[in-house]
């Protein structure tokens, strides 16, 4: 069927009203459930009563069975299941389904077994022999707890000399409103920003950019009180090459003009070889040299905790006397600065970039966002030369895939200046969909997007099923892409076009939240082999199965459909167009319950899996063109 565009036009802006029903269906998806349904009888339990889906085969170490322990448990407890019960699978199953059907009675048990069984297969998935390139971003990610004690001992080593100017700073701030000095100079300032932050910044996140002084500082402090730091691989460019050498078929390769600091080369799994400028490949450990690694410290704070600082509980801040104590759980990113990386090929001949690309399947790339930083002349010409980078590749290989990982500007004025020069050099994207909205507006701005978006769109209106779709199609129109992808707390939006194998894409999605899981929970919050992977129940939110039916709904608003044909679109979680040759998918999120490995990341593995793990072996990749 052809869709009218104007008619197109007016569904979208239908999509960021309240849901309703759908063309001749029964149903509705209430605001809110008149009543909790009640779980299903011993019959139902036991059919959803799965065992643990392998993530992996052979003899599981005591760090595996750990985390697979501690996943479960917190699962089931955030749902109000005993983790000792016998029958604890069946009771997170049938818990999951409760929470979905009080938001929509359409989620039933049909639906969880569909799902448990289809997270079941997606546990066994493999991907296809792939050689796979990453770049450009790479970091030192530390994290700390920053508790009550930490705050303190950092207060009394600067009040030892400066107590006077440590409390005019903490209760004076930075002036012009400002709360904390962004790049704290000295000690005072640095300890001055982490109090005010703490007490009055809402659990809202921070980063601080610290010279290598206060930096080695903060180290020795912490050192002295003996609380545990721990460093992995940070950069979605290179956190993800080491995501990819934890599979076997996949052959990852980062890509690095110039040597790597030691910090950095220490840290790439042992199968991440190191393409240079030149093409050829080596170790990582064999282009290591000895200058500093960039640092990014997350010190992590939980809300509600006291705080004493210099022996007081209640100090001045902005001129009225204050209780000490976080107003909320939050970060504070503490940064140094290294020899920065400047994303892109510069200096980097064409035969070296035809040798890249003859070498390799897929291209995926970080670090965009940083050439925003530059004058407009220089951003968009920085920009350019990426994007005729980009285009030797691709003639060179017609096959590959290049993919670009969103981040948020650094200078949000530049950001459309920058895409506009990458538009329809990449042909797939991801991001996190409460990013959108903005991204949107911008690009709307720099003439990219035809229609503009409110880009201070609230986070649950731009989690709904019908904005993350608008938005999707929206910018694969913008950017020119053949595939889209939008990760959200409930699920996976994925828009691809051209031919597409829906059952492995699908069970891709659910494998990406499965790795997304094992990171999160497992202690180095890191996957770089298979002993970072141990075995999941295969579950699904059921919030997630209830945003699966808001999908379906407005799939049948917008393409017309029956309600049979809506039916089928929650029951696949999948819809092809056949005038636009797109396959549109919601996947349901199988969501986070423990974070001892924290976040940070958590989209890159979700978006980098989804992509890899859809290609069957022996195909090529779903869209090895453009589709304009």
């Amino acid at each position: 069927m052809v869709v009218d565009k104007s008619a197109a036009r007016a569904r979208y802006a239908q999509s960021l009203r309240a849901p309703t029903a759908a063309p001749g269906s029964r149903h509705t998806v209430p605001a809110a459930p008149a009543a909790s349904p009640a779980l299903p009888g011993a019959a139902g339990r036991a059919a959803l009563a799965t065992p643990l889906a392998p993530a992996m085969a052979g003899q599981h170490t005591s760090a595996q069975r750990q985390a697979a322990a501690r996943e479960l448990g917190a699962h089931a407890a955030a749902l109000g299941v005993d983790p000792a019960t016998p029958d604890v699978a069946a009771g997170v199953h049938a818990a999951e389904l409760a929470r979905g059907a009080a938001v929509d009675p359409r989620v039933d048990a049909a639906a969880m077994q569909r799902a448990v069984d289809r997270a079941t297969r997606a546990a066994t998935l493999q991907p296809a022999r792939q050689n796979v390139l990453f770049g450009f971003t790479r970091v030192v990610d530390a994290k700390l707890a920053l508790t009550p004690a930490v705050l303190g001992a950092l207060a009394e080593d600067v009040g030892a000399a400066y107590a006077d100017q440590l409390l005019q700073a903490i209760d004076k701030g930075p002036g012009g409103g400002a709360l904390v000095w962004p790049r704290p100079q000295t000690r005072v300032e640095l300890v001055a920003s982490l109090v005010r932050q703490l007490v009055k910044g809402a659990g809202a996140s921070l980063q601080l950019a610290l010279t290598p002084e206060l930096a080695g500082w903060l180290d020795d402090v912490v050192a002295r009180q003996g609380v545990p730091v721990s460093r992995a691989m940070g950069g979605a460019g290179a956190f993800c090459a080491n995501l990819a050498s934890a599979f076997a078929p996949l052959r990852p390769r980062f890509f690095s003009r110039d040597p790597l600091p030691q910090g950095i080369a220490e840290r790439f799994a042992e199968r991440v070889e190191v393409a240079d400028g030149t093409g050829a490949t080596s170790s990582a450990r064999a282009r290591a040299v000895d200058e500093p690694a960039r640092v990014n410290t997350s010190a992590e704070y939980s809300g509600g905790q006291a705080l004493i600082v210099l022996g007081r509980d209640a100090l001045k801040i902005d001129g009225k006397p204050t209780p000490l104590a976080t107003s909320g759980s939050g970060r504070v990113i503490l940064g140094t600065k290294a020899k920065d990386v400047t994303p892109g090929f510069d200096g980097v001949q064409r035969a070296a970039l035809q040798k890249m690309a003859r070498d390799h399947d897929v291209f995926f790339f970080v670090g965009s966002h940083y050439l925003t930083q530059a004058a407009p002349a220089a951003a968009r010409a920085q920009a350019e030369q990426l994007a005729a980078s980009l285009d030797v590749m691709k003639a060179e290989n017609p096959q590959l895939v290049r993919h670009l990982q969103y981040v948020v500007p650094k200078i949000v004025a530049q950001e459309a200046t920058v895409l506009h020069a990458l538009a329809g050099h990449v042909e797939s994207m991801s991001l996190n969909s409460v990013e959108l909205p903005a991204l949107l507006h911008r690009l709307h701005a720099g003439g990219l997007a035809s229609d503009d978006v409110d880009p201070n769109t609230p986070r649950n209106q731009a989690e709904r099923p019908a904005v993350m779709l608008s938005g999707a199609l929206a910018l694969m129109d913008a950017m020119k892409l053949s595939r889209a992808h939008l990760h959200g707390i409930a699920g996976d939006l994925v828009v691809v076009a051209g031919p597409v194998d829906v059952d492995r894409t699908r069970a891709a999605l659910l494998k990406a939240r499965q790795l997304a899981t094992m990171k999160a929970t497992n202690d180095t919050g890191e996957l770089k082999g298979p002993g970072d992977l141990f075995e999941l129940l295969p579950v699904v939110q059921g919030t997630g199965l209830a945003a699966v039916e808001a999908f379906a709904d407005d799939v049948a608003r917008r393409y017309e459909l029956s309600p049979a044909e809506r039916d089928r679109v929650a029951r696949d979680w999948a819809f092809r167009d056949e005038a636009t040759g797109r396959t549109l998918f919601f996947v349901p999120s199988r969501g986070i319950h423990d974070r001892t490995g924290g976040t940070v990341s958590l989209g890159d593995t979700i978006d980098a899996t989804a992509l890899l793990f859809a290609r069957a072996e022996g195909r090529p990749p779903q869209h090895p063109q453009l589709v304009r």
